[in-house]
């Protein structure tokens, strides 16, 4: 037997020499990727602390503002605003602060107030302001701000710096002071150092939110103070209407009762004694028809619908025919009347039956205040657009006191010596109502010394 042997073949693999990495080619790779390596982790721990700092300088602004919080609830319009500004001086690097708050009550001017870094110039403070009533201004919240309407609080705990690249990198921003879609209550602006960024224009922001909800309720407490102040004159009113109503005006109604029933029983009453009772009734009934009068033009006056026919008027016949009105009221009175028109007072736009009904208020009471064997004298004289028309008297004079209260409704002062009290209290205050309603204005000139003198305004013709 035969036996192959099988030949066995075996492959032998080539072995290829093990190539170097880059870095052993070039030790300064590796340097290099160590330097990065330990960059990068720098750079973590300094971003990590930049946010440690950044989430630190947010509670601190968090705790800031509920310390604003705090402070702005007992807001009453304008004594908390330095210790406002001085938590925000605190808070952030503000160099400059202005608050503008528009008018709770119509009529009233806006108020501004603010407040500086030490050393800040004065036209820089000035241009903050002006930025501040711009902002008002094109709101339309109020009118222009008054010179006397602007309050420079104490300056603020920080120094001004100045900058060494200029004025052009401080940065300011206002913030309206409006809850939801209502009107604006008013402006915060502030400028600062530098620039203001959005963490510190968040801040901002919420202290103007709450702001302008401590101005909000502030508003309320003065409006409700003023209608509950409003409801209380009307309640006064009525209550004096009815006093009138039952006092001054059921005496004469009392006095032609009384004649009339006395003329009644007595048929065969003397033509002498008969004639005087019809002038006391004749009297008392001419001042209960005075009355009226004066409660109605009271009215109109207060409702608005005082109706004027304005017609060029010449002075002189005015104050002549005034004088002559009064004429028996001076005779028994023992007064002298006098009117002094210069020629150069022009005609004035006005209403004669009115003119006359203030002049005859006027001097009635002039007279009527004057002890016998005096004087009152009527006078007037040009003021620009306007004539000065005026009642000198030589009474007693008015009690310092009583000047507030002298144009007021139903108000009556002191008793004077030798002065008829007849009347309701209503012709001062339905003059100024008159005088008012031409576009003039009314007061009174008096003095320690006896005499007072009434003056009031009225526009020239032409």
């Amino acid at each position: 037997m035969r036996v192959s042997k099988k030949r066995s073949t075996v492959h032998k693999t080539r072995k290829e020499p093990a190539q170097a990495s880059p870095c052993a080619e070039d030790p300064r790779r590796e340097l290099v990727a160590a330097r990065l390596e330990a960059q990068a982790a720098r750079l973590s721990v300094e971003q990590a602390a930049r946010a440690r700092a950044e989430l630190e300088r947010g509670y601190q602004r968090l705790e800031r503002l509920y310390q604003i919080g705090k402070l702005l609830a007992g807001y009453d319009g304008e004594s908390v605003v330095a210790a406002l500004f001085a938590e925000l001086a605190q808070a952030l690097p503000l160099r400059s602060m202005v608050l503008v708050l528009a008018p709770l009550v119509e009529g009233e001017p806006p108020r501004l107030l603010s407040s500086c870094a030490r050393g800040l110039p004065e036209s820089s403070q000035e241009l903050a302001e002006e930025r501040a009533l711009e902002a008002l201004a094109v709101s339309g919240a109020a009118p222009p701000l008054a010179p006397a309407a602007r309050l420079r609080l104490p300056a603020l705990d920080v120094a001004f710096v100045p900058s060494s690249r200029g004025e052009s990198d401080n940065e300011g921003a206002t913030f309206g002071l409006q809850i939801e879609r209502g009107p604006a209550l008013g402006f915060l602006h502030v400028e600062a150092a530098g620039p203001l960024g959005e963490p510190e224009l968040l801040f901002l922001r919420a202290v103007a939110d709450q702001l302008a909800f401590a101005q909000g309720r502030h508003a309320a407490r003065v409006i409700d103070v003023q209608l509950r102040e409003r409801a209380e004159a009307l309640d006064r009113r009525q209550r004096d209407l009815l006093a009138i109503v039952s006092h001054d005006l059921r005496n004469p109604l009392a006095a032609v009762l009384l004649g009339v029933s006395t003329l009644l029983r007595r048929s065969d009453m003397p033509a002498k004694l008969r004639l005087e009772h019809l002038e006391v009734m004749h009297r008392a009934a001419s001042r209960a028809n005075r009355l009226v009068h004066d409660l109605l033009d009271a009215g109109r006056i207060d409702a608005g619908h005082l109706v004027l026919c304005p017609e060029p008027l010449s002075l002189p016949q005015l104050f002549d025919e005034a004088v002559l009105l009064l004429g028996p009221l001076s005779t028994e009175r023992e007064v002298r009347c006098e009117a002094t028109v210069g020629e150069a007072v022009p005609p004035v736009l006005a209403d004669r039956e009115r003119v006359l009904q203030v002049l005859s208020n006027l001097v009635g009471n002039a007279i009527k205040f004057s002890q016998p064997g005096g004087a009152v004298e009527l006078s007037a004289e040009p003021a620009g657009h306007e004539v000065r028309c005026a009642v000198q008297d030589s009474g007693p004079g008015i009690d310092p006191a009583d000047l507030p209260h002298l144009f007021e409704r139903y108000w009556q002062g002191a008793h004077k010596e030798g002065a008829d009290r007849a009347g309701a209290g209503l012709g001062l205050a339905i003059a100024k109502g008159i005088v008012e309603a031409h576009g003039g204005r009314i007061w009174v000139e008096t003095s320690s010394g006896p005499g007072s003198r009434f003056v009031f305004t009225l526009p020239a013709a032409g």
